[in-house]
């Protein structure tokens, strides 16, 4: 199978003061609609961002996502 990608069309700020919760430990996907990259705030530090685009709901998302044709 192919690897899918897709790309950001516009910022996504997450605003001060949002809380972020413990991670799973491990997670299972029962679909191939999850789209991830790494991000970083430092030099020295990671971290994940993470988005289901569904192809039945991208006409939702299509301001955020658009597939990567490669």
């Amino acid at each position: 199978m192919k690897e899918k990608k897709v790309v950001l069309l516009k910022d996504i700020i997450i605003p001060k003061g949002t809380v972020l919760s413990t991670a799973p430990y491990n997670t299972t996907r029962i679909s191939d609609d999850h789209y991830d990259c790494t991000i970083g705030l430092s030099d020295n530090t990671c971290g994940y961002f993470e988005y289901c685009v569904d192809e039945d709901l991208l006409d939702e998302l299509d301001e955020y996502f658009t597939y990567l044709k490669e």
